[in-house]
């Protein structure tokens, strides 16, 4: 079943868990199987039109746990290091490679390991932003990852 969870329910997977293997920020080439476990990030009336989804489609996916802000869970003291997230705000101006391009063409997911959580434009907030939305001077774009990358990111002056 082909679930394109951006773009049908505005929420995305974030981690698949299959035993020993994890894969962060998965693309839509990856897999879930039955015994996968997923963790996905969006807006809490999205996760309700996928809660409901669930049933209708018999996708028969089971939470695990109850929904938290992406702040609370951010804010555990007890989560592994492989499971940590950091979000990192990046202003777009007009040295910043990323000024024009796509979210999509910017391929932050794909080279940085990092998804595309907001963005900010002329005072409003878009979440789950479309991945064609051309990013344009001034826009203030929200990205999440491990720490470890995003201190890397920052250091590099990658992004």
């Amino acid at each position: 079943i082909a679930l394109r969870f951006s773009s049908e329910y505005s929420c995305d997977i974030i981690l698949i868990q299959s035993g020993q293997n994890a894969k962060f920020m998965p693309s839509g080439k990856d897999i879930i199987t039955a015994n996968s476990t997923i963790m996905i990030i969006g807006e809490e009336e999205h996760l309700e039109v996928f809660a409901k989804a669930n049933k209708q489609r018999n996708l028969k996916a089971t939470m695990t746990t109850k929904p938290e802000s992406l702040r609370s869970y951010m804010l555990r003291d007890n989560l592994p290091e492989d499971l940590q997230l950091c979000v990192l705000s990046i202003p777009i101006d007009k040295g910043n490679p990323l000024l024009g391009k796509s979210i999509r063409s910017s391929n932050i997911r794909e080279t940085c390991n990092c998804m595309v959580i907001g963005l900010e434009r002329k005072g409003i907030t878009i979440t789950a932003p479309n991945v064609s939305l051309l990013l344009e001077e001034k826009d203030l774009l929200w990205i999440l990852g491990k720490p470890r990358v995003i201190r890397e990111l920052i250091m590099e002056d990658l992004i």
